[in-house]
């Protein structure tokens, strides 16, 4: 996969989560991920359809979770519970909706499927296209954006 399709994706991560949270955001090491992917327990996959196909996945911890979705809230989120689930999924929403943004800029137009949320111990997502992950570093824990995505068919 060209670093090209992940790096909006790196860029409005960032961006989105240094908005809601307040706090600085820094990117760790893209590194392949593994097949099948094994996320942390709160996913976030977001379907891509167009001039590139896949999933972007965005995972991360309860507490990391919890933590954004209490300040997307404007109150605390003791738990995951249906509201944080609809915190971080709207979170899905705005990190994908401003990376296919950024991938329509450089003429690769982008539909998004509405985001599904996936929740629980020992997942295992396969994924057909091989993926890269970046971890995005934030004072309340790591989101993981995971990036499966192949130019579509001519």
């Amino acid at each position: 996969m060209h670093q090209a399709y992940i790096d909006p994706f790196m860029q409005a991560g960032r961006d989105v989560l240094a908005m809601v949270t307040g706090a600085p955001v820094s990117c760790g090491t893209v590194a392949p991920a593994g097949r099948p992917l094994t996320p942390e327990r709160v996913s976030i996959v977001v379907g891509v359809n167009g001039a590139l196909q896949g999933q972007v996945i965005l995972s991360m911890t309860d507490a990391t979770a919890t933590g954004i979705a209490g300040l997307m809230l404007g109150m605390d989120a003791p738990e995951f519970d249906e509201m944080a689930a609809s915190a971080v999924s709207e979170l899905g929403n705005m990190i994908s909706g401003n990376a296919a943004i950024l991938l329509g800029e450089a003429q690769l137009h982008c539909d998004l499927t509405p985001p599904t949320i996936i929740y629980g111990n020992d997942i295992h997502i396969a994924v057909r296209a091989p993926a890269l992950m970046v971890p995005l570093i934030l004072p309340l824990g790591v989101v993981e954006i995971c990036v499966s995505l192949t130019e579509a068919a001519a």
